[in-house]
């Protein structure tokens, strides 16, 4: 049927939003995945309310339970899109862009201080930051912590001017905190992911059986004539084909 269509592509046109915004990181697919939601619901409502106008309440029930993990995977979408917003959508935006700001203090500081111990610290705290954004597997994440601790002990017991010292030390802090903000919501995003996988997952079967259902209910007797005609068609032996609006039955 042409609605049933609609659905099913309107369905994957989100999906493909879905891959397109974590690979890219544009804006423009969560605005486009919106309103693709919304056009979905809109055309799950009309769905069920032709199906129950026929009679079919059985295969209402099965639509409903479909739209209703959709809704579950949009919103797990929404959470998904806002912590990568969060995380930052380009390099010098969100917790990444801060965490950079205050990281490449600390580096030109160290860089002018020129103890290759310190710098040495310095090195062992980005390549555990760099790890973990790249494979996101929390041990890297506890190492930063090490690493930070280990960093501010050479850090304090050098002789350095105050000022040096202090704009080195808020910075590392900052970093430090940024960079646990990061986690938290990379963490989030790694959550959201596997709940849309697995969302997605379970709908491709259920959205195949209603559409067998729509196209052929078994042992279910022609609908009588009324305005649903117009959009459901019930030719001879049953079998239930839905048009969306203004299209020929």
């Amino acid at each position: 049927s042409a609605l049933t269509k609609r659905i099913t592509i309107e369905m994957l046109e989100a999906r493909r939003d879905e891959k397109n915004f974590l690979l890219r990181k544009e804006e423009s697919y969560v605005k486009h995945h919106a309103q693709l939601s919304g056009a979905i619901g809109r055309d799950f409502d009309e769905l069920k309310a032709m199906v129950r106008s026929a009679g079919y309440s059985d295969l209402g029930e099965r639509i409903t339970v479909i739209h209703d993990a959709f809704e579950s995977y949009g919103n797990d979408f929404a959470v998904l899109a806002m912590a990568q917003t969060k995380l930052g959508l380009t390099e010098s935006s969100g917790l990444s862009g801060s965490l950079r700001k205050a990281v490449d203090i600390v580096e030109t500081g160290v860089g002018e201080i020129k103890d290759p111990k310190l710098s040495g610290r310095l090195l062992t705290m980005r390549r555990h930051e760099k790890d973990f954004m790249l494979w996101r597997d929390p041990r890297y994440a506890a190492e930063f912590k090490k690493a930070i601790v280990a960093f501010t002990m050479v850090l304090t017991e050098m002789d350095l001017p105050y000022e040096v010292q202090e704009k080195i030390s808020l910075n590392l802090d900052k970093y430090s905190r940024d960079f646990s903000s990061w986690v938290t919501a990379a963490q989030e995003m790694m959550g959201s992911e596997t709940d849309l996988a697995t969302i997605f997952r379970s709908l491709e079967p259920k959205v195949a059986q209603a559409i067998s259902g729509i196209a052929r209910p078994p042992g279910i007797a022609p609908a009588p004539d009324g305005p649903f005609r117009r959009g459901v068609n019930v030719p001879r032996g049953g079998q239930l084909a839905c048009s969306a609006p203004g299209s020929r039955p």
